[in-house]
């Protein structure tokens, strides 16, 4: 695969806040719900597969780096696009799971990365575009950002994290 740059001013986990600071009473709540997320393997799977739809320049920069963790980095942009935490949240969080949880959510990273994979071979292939997506499976989450983002927030989120906060 070819590695392939954008600035990052164009990416969109930069632009929603992925590597913002937040501290205080407001990083504790954010861990707090990290944890939470991280550690439900189906709704964090559905972030990730939304993350591979909704970011498509970021996922070209990231994903296409075979030298990084591009799970943990998969990981860290769910988390930021479904609860807005920033990824040194979500790297902390990951430490709070049981082995079990870890596994899991490294299974359901591993197919996202897997299936952006496969639609950027087609994308750059063009034997492959004429040929269409026969045999290989759209995997619909049922779930869009602003219902992964509402259902968190209206279930877990204190009132002064709602919207984007940046300290």
């Amino acid at each position: 695969m070819k590695r392939i740059f954008h600035p990052y001013q164009i990416w969109e986990d930069f632009n929603s806040g992925m590597w913002r600071t937040v501290s205080g009473k407001d990083r504790d709540q954010y861990l707090d719900l990290a944890i939470e997320f991280t550690g439900n393997a189906e709704i964090y799977g559905a972030a990730m597969l939304l993350v591979i739809e909704q970011w498509p320049i970021t996922c070209e920069h990231n994903l296409t780096d075979l030298n990084q963790n591009r799970k943990a980095w998969i990981g860290h942009a769910a988390t930021c696009l479904a609860i807005g935490a920033p990824e040194d949240i979500t790297r902390k969080a990951w430490h709070a799971l049981n082995l079990e949880q870890q596994e899991a959510a490294n299974l359901k990273a591993k197919e996202a990365i897997q299936l952006w994979e496969e639609r950027h071979e087609r994308k750059n292939n063009p034997i492959c575009e004429e040929m269409g997506a026969a045999g290989i499976s759209k995997r619909d989450t049922g779930f869009s950002a602003a219902d992964l983002r509402s259902f968190w927030q209206s279930s877990f989120l204190p009132e002064n994290l709602h919207g984007d906060t940046q300290e």
